[in-house]
């Protein structure tokens, strides 16, 4: 029993295994003890399925499991998220009237919960834990408010946030990012701007995965003046950000119509040698069209093609958009790179309209009429706009009547608007 709880205690699983092993095939007497520290180290290790093997053998060797069997098989689970194992465990205690130690084995399985992305599941956990008045721990509420984070309850988050500050609470950095985050998701970017705040008046030390979910939040509100602070501060603390800050802080300032400081940000970022990922190639190329910098887009774009990066609809639909007003056949040349949307034939269209270029324009909507891409007011109108500028009558009036076929919705209304306006 001291050998294998002293292999626990170092993170030995595997060898603590191999002393549970000798102890049986020596036939000698296991304790509970015996089975206490052996799940306990493979607790620790993350061995949930060793872990509740051994729980299992409990019973066989007509050993009564108590508290701490309990604990660890639950804590063994919320390792890898076995979340059902778990609730049956926390079934079985109650069961066999076993004494639970609400406050660990709870937050375990609440846990357990979040990691198997059943949220509602330990929300509901938590609330058996409030109304049986047991100590409700910082440990326990960060479990919860992740729990909220993934269900997107940002208002359930701040109650919890609140709950903690009345009991007087310690808000650690664990806490922040969860809130924070569930901040970034509900697009409520001025909250998460109030609790980063309120962490730094903390002195509770931010990290990498703060800053990333604060400026994300920034993002979204289009809030760039505040997404260029916190990457300031960022290098002050030296703060190590991800793809996913730089990523956002460039959306920010393509949102906020800042496209030239969004641009300064990509050109940092290719002078640093930073390793774009797509939603970085895809925020730096869509900034750069927006800027007018369609050079530097195709030169992303290329970049992009030529690395171990995974284009994507929005990366080739960013890249047609920056050179639709100068480069048609830059953008036809895109075409067909990934498999293409309703936005990717639009945006080619359009460039084939602002040349002239009908006969490519007919031939795209042709080929969406041939394909599982629905035609939309915007196909038909810029396809009909570059007729009417080489007087292709007869094309333009064969277009229109494909659309009065379908019936479809405010088109009647956009297209006789345009030829009353001719």
């Amino acid at each position: 029993n001291a050998a294998i709880s002293a292999c626990e205690k170092v993170g030995k699983w595997q060898k603590a295994l191999q002393l549970f092993s000798a102890v049986v095939q020596s036939n000698l007497q296991s304790d509970i003890i015996t089975f206490n520290a052996a799940i306990s180290a493979c607790e620790k290790g993350g061995a949930w399925i060793e872990a509740l093997h051994l729980f299992g053998l409990i019973a066989q060797k007509h050993v009564k499991s108590n508290t701490i069997s309990f604990s660890a098989a639950i804590s063994a689970c919320a390792k890898d998220g076995q979340w059902k194992e778990a609730l049956e465990l926390l079934r079985a205690m109650a069961q066999n009237e076993v004494e639970c130690q609400m406050t660990t084995t709870f937050c375990a399985a609440i846990s357990s919960c979040v990691k198997g992305g059943e949220w509602n599941v330990a929300l509901q956990l938590f609330g058996v834990m409030k109304q049986a008045k047991a100590a409700l721990h910082t440990i326990v509420y960060n479990a919860t408010i992740s729990a909220c984070e993934q269900g997107g309850h940002w208002e359930k988050a701040f109650q919890l946030v609140s709950l903690m500050a009345q009991s007087k609470l310690e808000l650690d950095v664990i806490t922040y990012s969860s809130v924070i985050s569930v901040c970034e998701k509900g697009g409520e970017w001025e909250k998460g701007l109030h609790f980063f705040d309120e962490m730094t008046r903390s002195k509770v030390e931010s990290n990498t995965i703060i800053f990333s979910s604060t400026i994300s939040a920034c993002e979204k509100g289009a809030e760039w003046h505040k997404a260029l602070d916190l990457l300031g501060m960022a290098a002050e603390k030296r703060v190590e950000l991800d793809m996913v800050a730089c990523s956002s802080a460039i959306s920010a300032c393509e949102k906020g119509s800042e496209w030239s400081t969004a641009l300064h940000l990509v050109s940092v970022m290719v002078q640093n040698n930073a390793e774009f990922d797509t939603i970085a190639f895809n925020a730096a190329i869509s900034a750069c069209g927006r800027a007018g910098a369609w050079e530097h887009a195709l030169q992303l774009f290329s970049q992009m093609a030529h690395s171990s990066v995974e284009l994507d609809t929005i990366t080739v639909n960013a890249a047609i958009s920056s050179c639709e007003k100068v480069k048609w056949e830059q953008a036809l040349s895109l075409f067909g790179v990934v498999d293409s949307s309703r936005i990717t034939f639009n945006a080619v269209i359009n460039a084939c309209e602002k040349a002239g270029q009908w006969a490519k324009a007919l031939q795209l909507v042709s080929v969406m009429l041939q394909s599982s891409v629905d035609l939309d007011t915007t196909s038909c109108s810029n396809a009909i706009s570059a007729c009417e500028k080489v007087c292709k009558q007869e094309e333009a009036l064969q277009l229109f009547h494909i659309m009065a076929r379908a019936n479809w919705q405010n088109f009647a209304k956009t297209v006789t608007g345009q030829l009353q306006n001719k």
